[in-house]
Order: structure tokens, then C-alpha cells, then sequence
């Protein structure tokens, strides 16, 4: 089962597009003509010896299943889930297609769409991902073949197919391998993209904390500390130009001269200070508002959805439904932070992962906090000694930067995030978050 929902996140970055109700007219259109052409025109038809009505009708069950398939897609009423047993029976029925092209038609004719035949196993298996670690596909081009001898059983027939078959399943193995990497790789450098641009973002964010408790200690003696510091350059300025106009050559007008200098300086300093300052205010990203309950309610259907066997519950007492927190990319950094942590937990070390996961949402005037706590395997000692460091995991497939893109955006947008296991063993992981409570006014600014 767990096999199955990772080859299911294979599958998402395809998802829709081979089951588009336009593509499968189109495809319908361009099908019916070339078996026209084929069978009708005489050069063709000596050549390929196909019968029409039998391809037809074998084409018919593909198209009609493509069309509805794509249709509920559409409308999003297909789970990912479900998704995958559709993407399998619509790949059947179109490999069945081609086979029976072969069986239906005769040599020489039949070579070349037996060659058709091995280009579209080729393609199908890159798409979904035939490989040994998800041999779900290798099912389909048998079933085809098998429905396809019934039409047709002849020697020439078993002929054709003997040859076909094997070197199409070992093309589309080899392709399937490559878009399993590529899918992988693709993940990863995402994922890295991700790792680069929040911490640049949390050290952005340290450097103007830093820089705002300077300038709010400038303001603390002074409210109007600008307005004093330009009005102090200014008469600076003209102490040094009335400076300028006395005897040079007099000791204490050099030493004076020097100290005005060196005023000038200091004044100049604290004024780069300021715009500075200005400036790191005005290139902060924007932290705003984002639903808690809303989203944590949509990323935990989501996770039922790919991961059935785990039993997923939230636990928001006596906290309104519009109780929001400040996340730096609203609604979309809010999502991020919640779906790692949730995945995670259902995934577990690669080889143990949960069974339930409990989620406690609770809140302060100022803070809202995140708990989530599952019955998997917790974390590795190692784990929680380096308390999330980026390019440490316990899976296989992963590059352990995940929770490491979720700490530094929690970090980032004034939250915190801690890891531990339920009674301090090593079972049963546990990940506190606690996030800023959006105000009313930031709400408001925000519709």
C-alpha cells in the first residue's frame, strides 16, 4: 500500500493532462482518419490489410473511458488515490487499442504498427513510471495483449507480438527509470531552491530585527531623533565651511578643523545607520494573515486522500474558525509548513511510518500553537541532537530538507519549532509550532 502511494507522487506533476476531454477528441478525430485512410485508400489498404469495423470498435471502450475519465478530473471529483487505478485501466484499454491494430491487420502492414505499438509502451511507461520499484504498469500491456489474441490468435499474429512485447516492456523500464529520476531530482532541486531562499529570507529577517532595536533605542531618547540628526549635520556642515574661511596656518584652527572632520564623520555614520534601517524595512517580504483551521483541515484531506491507511484527526477546541497567524506568504507558507509536517509523519523513516496522527491547535491573545503527534517511529537520536539540519534523513529517497524549509520559514516569520518523542523514547514523534496570532487590523489590511 505504502508502494503504491509513493508511486501516486510520481504521478502528480502528469496529473490531468493525459485525461483532458479535448485531447481525447482530438485524439478520436485524428484516429478515426488515419483508420480510414488505411483501410480505404487502395495503396494502404493493400499494404496494411487492417479491418476497419473490428479497430473501430476496439478503439471505442478507450475513447469513451478517456472522455469520462477526463471529465470527472475536471470537475474534481477524482481523488490522487483513485487517480492511479484510472491512469491504469485507461492505459490498458489504450495499449489494447494498439495490440489489436497488429492482430487485425497483416504483413507487412502490421510491423509498422506493431512499431507503434513498442513507441507507445515506451511513452506510457515513462508517464507512469515503470520501474521496478512501481511495476504497476508491466500489468497493463499483458492485459492488452491477452484481450488482443482473443480478437486474433494466428500464427502471424504470435509472431508479431512475441517480438513486440518483450522489446516494448524493456523500453518502457528504461524510460519509466528516467522519468522516476527526473521526477526525483525535480523534488530535490526544489526542495534545495527552497532551503536557499528561506534561510537567505531568515537571516534577512535576523538583520532587520537587529537593525529595529538599534534605531528603537535611537528613538527611545529622542522621537524625533531624524529631524535632530539632519539639523546637527547641517550646522556641522556650516561650522566646517566658517572653519575653512579662518587662518590655515593657526595650530588650534587645524586641530579645530580636525574635529569638525571627524564630527562630520560620526554624523555621517549614524545617518547611514537610519537609511539603512528605512531600507531593510522596506525590502522585508510581506508577512500576512493566513486561516489556520481552513488550511489545516484542506492539507489534512489532502493526506487521507494519499495516505488512506492513516487516521488523521484535529483537535481545535473552543478556537474560532477564523483564527489566523502571520506567515511570511500567507495562505501559501502556511500550506507548506503544514503539509511537511503532516507528510512526514505519514511517511515515518521510509520504513515505519504512523497509523494515527493527532493534531492539537490551541491559542493565546498573542500566539497560536501547532502540535502534532503520530505513533510512528518518532525521531533518531541524531535528529533531534542536531535539531533539523538540512541534508540529514532516515529515508532512502530523501535529502532531508523538508522540516529544514519549514524551520527556517517558521523562523523567518517570528515563529519557533521544536521536535521530540512522547515520553522521551524514541517512539511517537511530536512537532510543536508556534506562530504570531494575526491581529484584527491585520486581517482587515489583508481583504
Amino acid at each position: 500500500m505504502r508502494r503504491y502511494q509513493r508511486w501516486l507522487v510520481t504521478l502528480v506533476d502528469g496529473r490531468g493532462n493525459a485525461t483532458a476531454p479535448r485531447l481525447w477528441l482530438a485524439t478520436g478525430t485524428v484516429v478515426t482518419i488515419v483508420l480510414v485512410l488505411v483501410a480505404f485508400v487502395p495503396l494502404l489498404a493493400l499494404w496494411f490489410r487492417l479491418r476497419f469495423w473490428p479497430a473501430i470498435f476496439c478503439f471505442v471502450p478507450s475513447f469513451v473511458f478517456g472522455c469520462v475519465a477526463g471529465r470527472l478530473e475536471e470537475k474534481g471529483r477524482v481523488s490522487l488515490s483513485a487517480y492511479g487505478v484510472l491512469a491504469l485501466i485507461g492505459d490498458a484499454l489504450l495499449q489494447f487499442f494498439f495490440a489489436a491494430l497488429v492482430v487485425l491487420s497483416r504483413p507487412p502492414g502490421s510491423f509498422l504498427l506493431a512499431s507503434l505499438f513498442v513507441l507507445t509502451l515506451a511513452a506510457h511507461g515513462y508517464m507512469l513510471r515503470a520501474s521496478p520499484q512501481f511495476p504497476y504498469f508491466f500489468i497493463c500491456p499483458l492485459l492488452a495483449v491477452a484481450a488482443a489474441l482473443l480478437l486474433d490468435s494466428s500464427r502471424d499474429s504470435i509472431t508479431v507480438l512475441a517480438f513486440v512485447v518483450p522489446t516494448g516492456l524493456l523500453l518502457a523500464l528504461m524510460t519509466g527509470v528516467i522519468g522516476l529520476r527526473e521526477h526525483q531530482d525535480r523534488r530535490e532541486r526544489a526542495k534545495l531552491r527552497q532551503a536557499v531562499h528561506y534561510k537567505m529570507l531568515n537571516d534577512k529577517t535576523e538583520e532587520h530585527q537587529k537593525m529595529s532595536r538599534r534605531v528603537m533605542d535611537l528613538l527611545r531618547y529622542n522621537h524625533d531623533a531624524g529631524n535632530t540628526l539632519s539639523t546637527v549635520f547641517v550646522n556641522a556642515q556650516l561650522l566646517a565651511e566658517q572653519a575653512t574661511a579662518l587662518d590655515q596656518t593657526d595650530g588650534e584652527t587645524a586641530e579645530l578643523r580636525d574635529k569638525i572632520d571627524r564630527l562630520l564623520e560620526q554624523l555621517g555614520r549614524l545617518k547611514a545607520l537610519i537609511t539603512q534601517a528605512h531600507r531593510l524595512a522596506d525590502e522585508m517580504p510581506s508577512i500576512s494573515p493566513a486561516p489556520l483551521l481552513n488550511i489545516a483541515h484542506a492539507v489534512a484531506r489532502d493526506c487521507r486522500s494519499l495516505f488512506p491507511a492513516v487516521a488523521i484527526k484535529i483537535h481545535a477546541d473552543q478556537m474560532p474558525r477564523e483564527l489566523a497567524v502571520r506567515v511570511y506568504d500567507g495562505e501559501a507558507g502556511l500550506r507548506r509548513i503544514l503539509e511537511n509536517i503532516l507528510q512526514n509523519a505519514c511517511e515515518g523513516n521510509g520504513t515505519e511510518a504512523a497509523s494515527s496522527i493527532r493534531v492539537e491547535i490551541a491559542g493565546s491573545t498573542d500566539r497560536v500553537s501547532f502540535r502534532c503527534v503520530d505513533d510512528g517511529p518518532g525521531f533518531s537520536v541524531v535528529q533531534l541532537a542536531t535539531a533539523v539540519a538540512p541534508f540529514q534523513t532516515t529515508k532512502s529517497e530523501g535529502h532531508g530538507l523538508g522540516l529544514f524549509n519549514v524551520r527556517e520559514l517558521i523562523q523567518a516569520s517570528g515563529g519557533a519549532i521544536s521536535l521530540g518523542n512522547q515520553g522521551g523514547g524514541a517512539r511517537g514523534a511530536i512537532v510543536d509550532v508556534n506562530l504570531l496570532r494575526a491581529r484584527l487590523e491585520d486581517e482587515f489590511d489583508a481583504e
